[in-house]
């Protein structure tokens, strides 16, 4: 398991946290509008995700985005 960074580990929590309160995931413009970034911006973040293992994502469909069950946030 890949160590994220504070500003992925954020994310992490906020995709988990935005599915147990809506029961589907966030779209990346609702991850960019809750930390008050680019939609770039968050694209990059959750390129970073599932790159280290954190989440995963269905090409081409919305609201995809799915934390690996059992990942343990570790922040370097």
């Amino acid at each position: 398991m890949t160590a994220l960074t504070e500003k992925q580990a954020e994310v992490f929590e906020f995709i988990k946290d935005f599915i147990t309160i809506n029961r589907y995931s966030p779209t990346r413009m609702e991850i960019a509008e809750a930390f008050n970034i680019q939609p770039n911006a968050a694209q990059a973040r959750l390129v970073g995700l599932i790159k280290k293992g954190a989440v995963t994502t269905a090409r081409g469909k919305m609201r995809s985005i799915v934390p690996v069950k059992g990942y343990r946030v570790r922040v370097k």
